[in-house]
């Protein structure tokens, strides 16, 4: 047992003999004091979607209560004590969790900091320092990581066994989340697909539930993509408004906003994925754009280019663009998507020759026209 490992039983006995009764339990129990008056409505929502969803994504800006969220749900499920108002889903049994994050020191400073020590001392987290059971398993090196905790689990008010939590990080690579099965999986920030789909697999045999809270930087990326585009009843994607957070006053989130770059405040306020897998530009793209009338704007000695997206694990997208060399103008003349992929007949809407620069008034026309 490492020298840095928190004593529960020891620390239970000094907080009962140093705090009143009332002063214990706001510190030490602290999710007592939490419930559908004091969580937002996207929370509480994502609780409820656990009911008929393995796979759940709570996302939002920064600091808005996702992680508390799933902090919260985790606690009950390796505790078995819901309390009376919970919507979500019960595992009535001792479980299995882990707990995963991008290394070591964030998982340590983030969900590990919610599940255990959320007001600065062991035991005032999500989890009661009453539920603890033993001294926890730290990682080596005195950095006060926990590998492993253990948890008392009740149902219905009677002890039936002990439930287990272990922490661990992205860089250990999925080869280190093989073999094992879990009940519950929660991810802090976003993982790579083939990380998750390990995950995933952890869960496959105890009918388990993975949840994922982040902020989806970067253009939020393909795991983020299947969440809010790919259709899946298994699935469901939880967002927080930022005028949701209430504890974020309408005056610090514009003080918040000026100080974020540009084109990561959709990202950072609202928890809008940036354009994209990740913005081609450091600034919103809206900037560069304007109306444009076809017949007097593009010049006929406009060159016409296709770009297209043969829409691998998204839709297929094709866009007719003219570009106009002086005075550096770039047009989209006309756009084509289909979900469906139909054989060929993406393809077939560009097919031909590109229009000569006589008739590119009338190709204009046309095709502004449809």
């Amino acid at each position: 047992m490492a020298d840095d490992a928190p004593d529960p039983a020891r620390l239970l006995k000094l907080a009962r003999q140093a705090l009143t009764s009332a002063e214990y339990r706001r510190k030490f129990h602290a999710a007592d004091f939490w419930g559908p008056a004091e969580f937002y409505d996207p929370q509480l929502r994502f609780f409820a979607a656990g009911i008929k969803h393995h796979q759940r994504l709570i996302r939002g800006g920064n600091q808005v209560g996702k992680s508390w969220a799933a902090a919260f749900e985790l606690g009950l499920h390796l505790s078995g004590a819901y309390p009376r108002w919970w919507q979500g889903r019960k595992l009535n049994k001792p479980i299995r969790a882990w707990v995963v994050g991008v290394t070591g020191q964030l998982v340590r400073d983030g969900p590990q900091r919610q599940l255990t020590a959320k007001q600065g001392e062991f035991g005032s987290g999500a989890l009661p320092l009453s539920a603890f059971s033993g001294r926890p398993t730290m990682v080596p090196g005195g950095t006060g990581s926990i590998d492993t905790l253990n948890v008392v689990h009740e149902t219905d008010g009677n002890h039936d066994g002990i439930s287990s939590c272990t922490f661990k990080s992205f860089e250990q690579g999925s080869d280190k989340l093989q073999s094992e099965s879990v009940d519950v999986v929660w991810i802090d920030e976003r993982c790579s697909e083939e990380i998750y789909s390990e995950l995933i697999a952890r869960t496959s045999a105890t009918d388990g539930i993975i949840f994922l809270s982040y902020t989806p930087l970067k253009g939020g990326g393909n795991l983020t993509y299947r969440f809010l585009n790919e259709f899946s009843s298994d699935r469901a994607d939880i967002r927080i408004e930022a005028t949701d957070a209430k504890h974020i006053s309408a005056e610090r989130r514009a003080q918040l906003e000026e100080s974020y770059l540009p084109h990561e405040r959709e990202a950072r306020i609202h928890g809008i994925p940036q354009l994209g897998i990740a913005r081609v530009f450091p600034f919103p793209i809206e900037s560069l754009l304007r109306p444009v009338n076809p017949d007097t704007d593009i010049k006929s000695w406009a060159r016409y280019i296709v770009g297209i997206d043969f829409g691998y694990g998204h839709p297929f997208a094709a866009a007719l663009c003219a570009w106009v060399p002086e005075p550096e103008d770039f047009f989209r003349h006309r756009r084509f998507q289909d979900r469906a992929r139909r054989g060929l007949r993406p393809y077939q809407a560009y097919s031909g020759p590109m229009p000569r620069a006589a008739h590119s008034d009338r190709m204009a026309a046309r095709r502004t026209a449809t």
